[in-house]
């Protein structure tokens, strides 16, 4: 017997009956009663858009399956250019955008499903795929360009220019186009890391009211947008929470997503600032997975832990697992599995998933591998990151293994870490490969998972060889490293990029397979390259 308050949570008794279904071994069902509620109202998922994978309609719809399947209301795809707007291709162009039929389709599905498709579209920072076109470049704050003391800042030109009403009718355009696609009744316009804020065409209203002003004034006029088409304003909550006099200032008709992704993020100081306002917030941590090839699970899991504790500590009407796509998005989806399932565990009630045996619920829930192998091999993948080690041979952001990726004018890392940790990194990896080999996934997609970690622990594997090698080389030099032995290891590269590619379009289309792919061909051209002055990439990546 099933008895609910509402269709949504007769659907959610029915996915916990078939969970039962599913541990049941004899064919009888135990005779159990279940009373159950979850601990938030929101419980979303994002998957991120833009950089660079655009998934198949196929992987979006099944993917909502097994959201559904796991209690989860929300979903949301991070937007910043991969959306096909009537009068702005240039931008979108090749990277296989989602159109507005698309997005017509997958809410009319989510809908059926009790999940609510939320429009996602940054709409102040993360817009450099606009601002590198010329005939967006009077809507940046850095047209020019000009020269800054912080190194990100002078190597991005990504930040809408807040006090240019063109930036505001630039967003009303898009906006007005986005929105009306979706029956959700709210809106995420973004709004985080603009970093080059004050530092260009703003600098003299910011110097004059604040930085922190200039920006709660571009939220506002952008909350007024969202209203305008009829809906409420989600947008992250990192400036807020930078400073923190703003929230008093805020609407309260606009939800803060606090977002965090290390284990000690504040979460237990942030949240209570906007439950003290009345101000609603989600908490949203994240997979862990961007910027390291094959994840980093057990950092995924404390920060998850962390969020999700304190929100519901403190009254959060949500919880917004993010899975980003930085550097690439080389990481498979398989890899963010654990982070997905633990969070969906948690948001729905925190006391009785917080002890959760992951492994044995991705076999169970996953994978439908009896064997339980296909669970261990990604666990053990996705922490192999740690060498085996308490200690983790990652920098806050991104996995030690993807430091070739990543543009930093010195090798501070490098210095910083005892790379022969790399040695116990690929053993790890060589163990989870061959736990894959006795897994037997009987999941729609159980083949393709198993393919992606094959191809993910090939690249972390060189990655970790080439680290080493780098590491005993004069000046941590690629350059210093014999060219008989960077040749061998750039016909190796070359290997995996084409298996990266091919496994890329299992599950994606092919739009910004390109970009993603380009930072290793950058690194295989470094590895081929006779001599530094033939070599047209090194500064590109950091040498």
């Amino acid at each position: 017997r099933i008895t609910a308050n509402n269709k949504a949570g007769a659907f959610y008794a029915v996915q916990s009956l078939l969970q039962i279904v599913k541990f049941s071994k004899n064919a009888a069902l135990p005779l159990v009663t279940i009373e159950d509620r979850p601990d938030f109202e929101r419980r979303g998922m994002m998957i991120d858009v833009s950089r660079n994978k655009v998934p198949s309609m196929e992987t979006l719809k099944r993917t909502i399956d097994r959201f559904a399947s796991w209690k989860i209301n929300e979903v949301q795809l991070y937007i910043e250019h991969t959306f096909a707007y009537k009068n702005h291709e240039t931008v979108w162009k090749g990277y296989s955008p989602l159109t507005a039929e698309n997005i017509m389709e997958l809410d009319k599905y989510c809908k059926e499903r009790f999940i609510d498709l939320v429009p996602n579209q940054n709409s102040l920072g993360h817009m450099g795929y606009w601002l590198k076109h010329d005939a967006y470049l009077y809507l940046s704050e850095r047209p020019g360009d000009a020269s800054s003391d912080d190194w990100i800042i002078n190597n991005r030109r990504s930040t809408l220019c807040a006090v240019d009403r063109h930036s505001v009718e630039f967003m009303d355009d898009l906006l007005s186009e986005y929105l009306p696609n979706f029956s959700s009744s709210y809106a995420n316009i973004g709004g985080d890391e603009p970093y080059e804020l004050g530092t260009g065409k703003s600098a003299e209203a910011c110097k004059e009211q604040g930085k922190a002003l200039v920006y709660l004034n571009y939220i506002k006029k952008m909350n007024k947008l969202v209203k305008q088409n009829g809906k409420s304003t989600q947008m992250w909550g990192d400036i807020v929470n930078k400073h923190p006099e703003l929230i008093p200032l805020m609407p309260k008709d606009i939800s803060c997503l606090i977002w965090g992704y290390r284990p000690e993020h504040p979460f237990n100081v942030q949240c209570p600032r906007f439950q003290q306002e009345g101000i609603p917030f989600y908490v949203c941590p994240g997979s862990n997975s961007w910027r390291s090839f094959i994840g980093k699970t057990d950092r995924a899991m404390a920060n998850i832990t962390n969020a999700v504790s304190n929100g519901k500590k403190y009254g959060a009407y949500g919880v917004l697992m993010t899975d980003w796509g930085d550097m690439g998005h080389m990481q498979p989806f398989t890899v963010a599995f654990p982070a997905y399932l633990y969070a969906a565990g948690m948001a729905w009630s925190v006391e009785q998933n917080s002890n959760a045996n992951i492994t044995e619920l991705l076999n169970t829930h996953v994978f439908f591998d009896e064997s339980q192998y296909m669970g261990k091999a990604l666990m053990t993948l996705s922490n192999a990151y740690k060498g085996g080690h308490d200690e983790e041979v990652s920098a806050p952001y991104f996995s030690m293994i993807n430091k070739l990726l990543v543009p930093f004018k010195d090798d501070y890392v490098m210095r910083q870490y005892d790379m022969s940790k790399l040695k116990d990194v690929r053993a790890q990896i060589a163990k989870a490969v061959a736990l894959l080999k006795n897994a037997k996934p009987t999941a729609y997609d159980g083949q393709v998972a198993m393919q992606e970690m094959k191809t993910a622990a090939k690249l972390a594997d060189i990655m970790c060889l080439l680290l080493i090698e780098r590491s005993k080389a004069k000046d941590n030099d690629l350059f210093n490293i014999s060219f008989s032995k960077r040749k061998k290891y750039a016909a190796q590269l070359d290997l995996i990029i084409a298996e990266q590619a091919a496994t890329w379009v299992l599950r994606n289309r092919t739009g910004g397979l390109h970009d993603s792919n380009k930072r290793l061909i950058d690194i295989s051209n470094i590895l081929k390259a006779k001599d530094k002055a033939s070599c047209t990439v090194v500064q590109r990546i950091g040498q």
